[in-house]
């Protein structure tokens, strides 16, 4: 009996300490105010006299990923609405007011409902099909979309020029959304704003090792 005991005891400690030489991935939370100030969202409207094209930062939110089980996937991203900006001062202005009314709709917001299929045809890297909600000026549309994500673990120092340390975890896709969908520019012809507004995403976000760290200065 105390034979079986011990050796119970034994097995157990080993187990334990097997486990702690191979720890179990669980979900990870990345941050996606990027420290850097550096992820951008860029914005293409191709309309037939003016085509016109912009960017919006002010970019925060949060997704869990677990890298053995991507499917579970989930989170939230927003824009601020008062960062998106054209070439053109007028246009900017248009767009925060008239068009987006950023006043009163101060964030553009994407939730990740589901992950539909997953594959990861390199390691660490996954291409995913995705059902998302999309919501703009109050308006929430949902969208599938093809999403591309890229693990990188313990390279934020790398990133960081060595200030932080963690891993990243780099969020590409492409969509297109319908202006008069949303209600955006209501009344400007189409020859001026088309209704097809091209969005490009390509944003960071960081799972830190210690605290939040306040934005890097650009170098």
């Amino acid at each position: 009996m105390f034979g079986y005991v011990f050796g119970l005891k034994s097995v157990l400690a080993l187990a334990t300490v097997l486990g702690g030489q191979n720890p179990v991935k669980r979900e990870i939370s990345f941050d996606f105010k990027d420290p850097k100030e550096i992820s951008a969202i860029s914005l293409m409207i191709d309309s037939k006299l003016e085509p016109i094209v912009g960017w919006a930062k002010g970019i925060s939110g949060t997704v869990r990923f677990d890298p053995e089980h991507p499917m579970k996937t989930a989170g939230d991203i927003a824009v601020d609405a008062t960062t998106i900006q054209f070439a053109n001062d007028g246009y900017t202005a248009t767009a925060r007011g008239f068009a987006l009314e950023s006043k009163k709709y101060p964030k553009i917001e994407f939730k990740l409902r589901k992950v539909l299929n997953v594959s990861s045809p390199v390691k660490s890297i996954y291409q995913a099909t995705v059902l998302a909600d999309f919501k703009c000026k109050g308006i929430t549309i949902p969208l599938t979309l093809l999403v591309k994500a890229s693990y990188f673990p313990r390279m934020a120092e790398e990133r960081t020029n060595g200030k932080y340390k963690g891993d990243v975890l780099v969020i590409r896709t492409n969509f297109n959304i319908s202006r008069t969908k949303f209600g955006i520019s209501d009344g400007i012809p189409a020859n001026l704003v088309d209704d097809t507004i091209g969005i490009r995403v390509a944003i960071v976000g960081i799972h830190y090792a210690d605290k939040r760290p306040d934005p890097i200065s650009k170098p």
